[in-house]
């Protein structure tokens, strides 16, 4: 191959065979942890959305794959991931039917009708959820108890003006209402402290998106404790999640470093801003889907330029 026949492919750039299987499970124990937890938190429940969804994410690649006579490469993990992380931002009371409905959008529609992996701009987890609150935005408004044994998701207490009835602490460790993997804040650090140290992800986008929401948060609100209002905002609903494990997604997030910061930081400032005057009570899952549509321009933005070489025609 010459260097003018050379082309750049979509990410991520998979070395040797093993990559994309390596990640795979880098991610699935890194959420090992906050999926237990859902578990021992929402019951048997849990469990059944979590297996209902990743079953159609995986059965929907298949199904796909001998339909248009491709070859099948569910082997890969990552549309069991995708339907893994879909669930767990899921409310438990969810329907069945309707995660199941879920799984399918992000792996038919997002995933498979764009050329499968690596091609895909949008996250499709993402897309999956944002089909669901669409689609059965009663359903995944419900938020029954779990250990707190508070129903009210602390998301809707803030948007009422009103600290959440739960502590920080609570929120922190995860006794309160919520989806079925995204309570428990501690353990979405400890899955993204692994991811690091195994160099899956870089910091940039988690620690400057959440950053900078929490400097807005206490700057621009008029709450008398604008610091636990801050704390508490950023310890409910999916956005320490969303941050962890869906916007740092390769495929669909800057590859620089610099793109990547200013991604993160626009996404904080969008999020706050949904989160006060939009509809949505969260907003996480609406920024990231914009960023990721938003995602080539910050690349294209920071992309260094190249000095020397020869031009090709």
């Amino acid at each position: 191959m010459t260097e003018s026949e050379k082309t750049l492919l979509n990410p991520p750039h998979i070395k040797n065979p093993d990559t994309v299987n390596g990640m795979m499970a880098d991610v699935a124990l890194a959420l090992f942890p906050v999926f237990v937890w859902g578990i021992y938190s929402f019951g048997v429940r849990a469990l059944a959305v979590i297996c209902v969804t990743v079953i159609a994410a995986v059965l929907t690649e298949v199904l796909f794959s001998l339909a248009v006579n491709k070859k099948i490469v569910v082997h890969d993990a990552s549309s069991a991931i995708t339907g893994l992380i879909l669930s767990l931002i899921l409310p438990v009371s969810i329907p069945l039917y309707s995660a199941a409905l879920g799984a399918v959008f992000a792996v038919l529609v997002v995933k498979c009708l764009f050329g499968g992996l690596g091609h895909n701009f949008l996250n499709p987890a993402l897309a999956g959820y944002a089909f669901l609150k669409l689609s059965f935005p009663d359903a995944m408004n419900v938020y029954p108890e779990g250990l707190s044994g508070i129903s009210v998701d602390p998301l809707t207490e803030l948007s009422l003006g009103e600290i959440p009835t739960e502590s920080l602490f609570d929120l922190l460790v995860g006794r309160c209402g919520g989806g079925i993997g995204t309570v428990s804040a501690i353990l979405i650090f400890a899955g993204f402290v692994y991811l690091l140290i195994r160099g899956t992800v870089t910091w940039h986008i988690p620690v400057i998106y959440i950053s900078v929401f929490i400097l807005l948060s206490v700057v621009l609100t008029d709450d008398a404790s604008p610091f636990v209002y801050a704390a508490s905002e950023v310890l409910s609903g999916t956005l320490i999640f969303v941050a962890v494990f869906m916007a740092t997604d390769p495929v669909t997030s800057p590859s620089s470093s610099l793109g990547k910061i200013l991604y993160a930081a626009a996404a904080g400032c969008v999020t706050y801003a949904l989160r006060v005057y939009g509809g949505d009570t969260d907003g996480a899952a609406y920024t990231i889907l914009l960023m990721n549509i938003l995602s080539p321009l910050f690349d294209k933005l920071t992309k260094p330029k190249i000095f020397g070489g020869v031009r090709h025609e």
